[in-house]
């Protein structure tokens, strides 16, 4: 009963008028505590302010057929450059283990018995402004409630090209903590590439010290990675030693970083492009090198001026070829043709 006393009659008319103003409050209610959708993603980008552990899964699908790869990753993170994922295949193998300890990054390869030892990546949340500014400029980004996730509920994020209108990527992300719970990237063709999506997720849970330690086992080789260094946007002659940078980009992409590795003569050179959610990665080097991106697939395809090998990562088709004695590999989420175009226009 709505009230102690009074008719059913009055009851009903009381209910009836529940129904039909509260839910016009509620929704009222719900669009202002809507967040703005950059906002939202400047927080996501920003990483959650307490620890976190949780299982993800993550799906790669093949480009011309319904071939799904697929591994499972947990992750333990406890802040201040402390964290722990392990990966697995379907099969539940063990395939990669990365451990951070707040000094050292280890990466290690049970299969292979070898562990690389390194500095943590920098941070990279002073970047966040010029990431938003691209992506305001080449996507129109929409939020509105989404599904839960894990038990969690979320907002999700979709952006669409200004360009063409198509839907690019889906961001859910968690309300409270505003962790990215699952992804989406779309392909040129409108298919998705590749997902991840959390199986369960808890926040605040008691992470012991003992997670974040490494010690290889006896016998494994430990391998030294060294720290990265800046370089000149400038590119240079690759006979010299220096890099080539492409000519043309897609439409909305900007140069966005580069590194190399140091100690060598002929250090293995990666840059970076982007539009603000889409990465293209160049990385060239010697033509003794060899370079494992772990990919799927791999087919001859032949570009207007050499032979190149087309296989395909969560990341996008993987594109590499030799030429003059230099290993050239490009990776990212485009159309074949345009990433030939790129790949054409590199000197």
């Amino acid at each position: 009963m709505i009230y102690k006393s009074g008719s059913a009659k009055a009851a009903f008319v009381s209910a009836a008028a529940l129904f039909l103003f509260f839910p016009a409050l509620n929704a009222a209610a719900a669009r202002l505590k809507r967040p703005d959708p950059l906002e939202a993603l400047r927080k996501s980008l920003e990483g959650p302010t307490v620890p976190y552990q949780g299982e993800v899964k993550i799906q790669n699908h093949a480009r011309q057929s319904r071939e799904r790869s697929s591994v499972t990753m947990n992750v333990f993170w406890a802040g201040n450059s402390h964290y722990r994922r392990e990966i697995t295949d379907k099969s539940g193998n063990t395939r990669q283990i990365i451990v951070a300890d707040g000094q050292s990054e280890w990466i290690y390869d049970p299969e292979g018995r070898k562990a690389w030892k390194g500095p943590i990546p920098a941070d990279s949340r002073g970047e966040i402004e010029s990431e938003l500014r691209l992506i305001s400029a080449n996507y129109a980004v929409k939020i509105s409630p989404g599904r839960r996730i894990a038990g969690r509920r979320t907002w999700l994020l979709e952006f669409k090209s200004r360009a063409t209108g198509a839907l690019v990527r889906r961001l859910w992300l968690d309300r409270e903590y505003w962790l990215s719970l699952e992804s989406e990237l779309f392909r040129p063709n409108r298919k998705v590439g590749s997902s991840m999506r959390f199986a369960s997720v808890s926040f605040n849970p008691q992470l012991p010290k003992t997670l974040f330690a490494f010690q290889p086992p006896a016998g494994w080789q430990i391998i030294p990675r060294l720290a990265p260094r800046e370089v000149s946007a400038q590119g240079g002659s690759p006979a010299s030693g220096g890099r080539a940078l492409p000519a043309w980009l897609p439409s909305g992409y900007a140069f966005e970083s580069e590194d190399a590795l140091r100690g060598g003569k002929d250090p293995v050179w990666h840059d970076r492009f982007s539009d603000g959610i889409n990465v293209l990665s160049l990385f060239q080097c010697s033509d003794e090198v060899q370079l494992n991106f772990g990919t799927t697939g791999a087919e001859p395809v032949q570009m207007a001026s050499t032979h190149a090998k087309l296989a395909w990562t969560q990341d996008g088709l993987v594109l590499s070829w030799s030429r003059g004695g230099r290993r050239f590999v490009l990776i990212g989420p485009l159309d074949l043709a345009a990433i030939e175009r790129v790949a054409e226009s590199i000197p």
